[in-house]
């Protein structure tokens, strides 16, 4: 077993192959692994690794490297019928589908509402204003180089322009074109799928999970980390019943070192380099012998594993391979069949003879003999997946090995792989249409500029304990009848200021969230945004919210500084009830002499309630020069140490 032996992708047209069929069996297909050069987002939306250095020598070492250009010869999938009609039909289908969704637009009109009134959004609006699509594919490496290649060359290039064209961005991870090298001598490379797995679920506008499974189960590499009590109890075990325990043993505490500073104690795999130190340089004999103290470990783990008393999940961990644990990890939410977002292809091959040595790259193998306990694993799995997928988000199609050379190939199984990109392009454009007619749609604008701001608001207030000294006053502040002049927060920065007034702004949002109150509420965090950086936009976003709220007429306001700042003040005086937090004035740029504070009017209208932060400075000095009452002002300190005792505590029981 081997991770990621399969080849490494080099943008659309050139692959790097492995040389299968005449490498030097392991060692060769390890170098190609792990000594890939860290993959990289590309400005086509893939990630993918640059070409080797000619400097690094390990690539020299592998044998039978070649580059071939694209064998597929196709013409752009985007000039083809029907994709190219479909293309073309992409923007008027998805408005067809979003004018059909009556909900939709009820949907829409109450968010609009609540944005304008300057809500707090839960965590589930955030991804309104993100319209990036994330596709994590999945699989084994070395037997689905000929659908991967396929779809780099044919079906990427196109679902880019279709996204586009319904107003999304199409992103692909595929972790075979290589991780870095350091993650692999730190054994990160398993956590490294993982999270990325999870950013894809988490982040992706859309569909965000492929997976390709075939014959083989793949890697299964041992735990990097092991619980002190079950590392403890394999130790014991291996002493009682295994006659070679003492070099096992040993073995074991070789490469594993206790690590109590972990919440629960745990023995941590050290860096193969701290024993091998040519490892990362490509020194063959440290490649072979750290090979070789792997396969030891992982016999000693699986022995100990399958008779100790032990839990299920400890078990296993032993046993599964790192494509069960991306498929489960893809798999963990039940989907929603108007918005799916995981697809599954099954790949059978129909003349695999496992007395062939070269099957090996398509079954896994033990010993030149199947392994039984691999495929039973990959059985159970595949029952999983059917019964977690609805039928419309599966297919399942076959290839056929070339008689001569054993290999899958592009030639012999043309029909079938091309029917295999065609369907996952109906898949990624189906779900996306499905994603686009029932997502709430925001131009750029008013809406997405309030947006940014309560998200920001939300985010840094999420976490908030303490400083009660401090949201006392802002809160006295609001409750009191007609103040007439703003309240300043000020401190050096780092003291929590923005925290303290999103926390009181989200505060006051909840204790009138009912009908009764008519007040209209904005927050503006200056600076996080283009537009809240200079004078003359801030206001303009400012007088757009109010007069939206109050229906004022604002078509004919001019973006000037002095007319902006008229209107601003004229609009302050129809609100019934306002407050507006102004977070970190220093973050204006210094246009229209922003910073002398000349657009903040000196006296309030009654029921208008302004807060202002800023840091020791020129705007401090100007609103101590407009409004000298020190009474109000709110000095923010850095945190004491029962403010350090309270956030720890907090911390550690959130965080468990």
């Amino acid at each position: 077993e081997s991770f990621n032996s399969g080849s490494i992708s080099m943008g659309n047209s050139a692959t790097v192959g492995n040389g299968k069929k005449n490498c030097d069996d392991k060692w060769a297909q390890t170098v190609n692994a792990i000594s890939k050069p860290r993959h990289r987002t590309m400005s086509n939306g893939m990630r993918s690794a640059p070409k080797p250095s000619s400097k690094n020598d390990v690539w020299d070492k592998v044998k039978n490297f070649k580059v071939t250009q694209s064998i597929h010869n196709l013409v752009p999938r985007a000039s083809r019928t029907p994709w190219k009609e479909k293309l073309q039909s992409a923007t008027k289908d998805v408005q067809t589908l979003r004018k059909q969704s009556a909900q939709n637009k009820k949907l829409e009109k109450s968010f609009y509402h609540s944005i304008i009134k300057g809500e707090i959004p839960d965590e589930q609006v955030k991804s309104i204003l993100n319209n990036d699509v994330w596709i994590f594919i999945s699989s084994t490496f070395t037997d689905t180089k000929v659908e991967r290649d396929l779809f780099i060359d044919d079906v990427y290039p196109y679902l880019r322009q279709y996204y586009r064209k319904v107003g999304y961005f199409f992103n692909v991870v595929d972790l075979r074109w290589g991780v870095r090298e350091g993650a692999t001598d730190e054994h990160e490379t398993t956590d490294i799928c993982s999270n990325e797995l999870i950013r894809c679920r988490e982040t992706s506008a859309g569909p965000y999970f492929v997976g390709i499974i075939s014959r083989k189960y793949g890697y299964r590499p041992f735990p990097s980390k092991i619980k002190q009590r079950l590392f403890e109890d394999i130790l014991q075990y291996t002493q009682a019943n295994s006659s070679n325990h003492i070099r096992e043993i040993n073995l074991l505490k070789k490469w594993f070192r206790l690590d109590q500073c972990a919440l629960e104690p745990e023995y941590v795999l050290q860096p193969i380099s701290s024993h091998y130190k040519g490892y990362n340089k490509g020194v063959k004999s440290d490649w072979e012998a750290w090979n070789d103290d792997f396969v030891h470990m992982q016999a000693v783990f699986r022995t100990a594993a399958k008779t100790c008393d032990m839990t299920d999940d400890d078990r296993k961990q032993f046993f599964i391979s790192i494509t069960e644990n991306e498929v489960r990890g893809g798999l963990l939410h039940e989907d929603n069949p108007n918005r799916p977002t995981q697809f599954y292809f099954n790949r059978a091959i129909s003349n695999l003879d496992t007395s062939n040595p070269g099957s090996r790259f398509y079954i896994d193998m033990n010993n030149g003999k199947v392994d039984t306990d691999a495929t039973s694993r990959l059985d159970q799995l595949k029952e999983y997946i059917q019964f977690k997928l609805p039928r419309e988000q599966k297919y399942s199609y076959e290839f056929k090995l070339d008689e001569d050379t054993i290999e899958l190939s592009y030639k012999t199984n043309k029909d079938a792989v091309m029917e295999c990109a065609d369907k996952f392009c109906n898949f990624m454009i189906s779900s996306i249409l499905k994603f686009a007619a029932t997502s709430v749609q925001i131009e750029e604008g008013i809406y997405t500029e309030i947006l940014r701001h309560s998200i920001f608001c939300r985010d840094r207030s999420k976490a908030f304990v303490g400083r009660t000294a401090y949201t006392s006053k802002i809160n006295q502040y609001l409750q009191q009848k007609n103040p007439n002049v703003p309240l300043i927060v000020h401190g050096i920065s780092g003291t929590g200021k923005t925290s303290i007034m999103a926390h009181v702004y989200r505060e006051f949002l909840q204790a009138h969230s009912g009908p009764e109150f008519k007040g209209l509420c904005c927050i503006r965090c200056i600076g996080i945004t283009p537009a809240s950086s200079n004078i003359r936009e801030l206001l303009y976003s400012l007088c757009q919210q109010i007069a939206l709220f109050f229906n004022k007429d604002i078509k004919s306001l001019r973006r000037d500084f002095r007319s902006v700042t008229r209107k601003f003040q004229d609009l302050l005086v129809v609100c019934p009830r306002s407050n507006k937090p102004l977070d970190s004035l220093d973050q204006l740029n210094d246009e229209d002499e922003a910073h002398s504070l000349v657009w903040l009017p000196r006296q309030l209208p009654d029921n208008v309630y302004i807060i202002v932060s800023a840091l020791p400075g020129i705007c401090l000095q100007s609103l101590e020069f407009i409004y000298p009452n020190q009474a109000n002002y709110v000095g923010v300190q850095t945190l004491n140490k029962d403010d350090c005792t309270e956030i720890v505590d907090f911390m550690l029981e959130r965080f468990g």
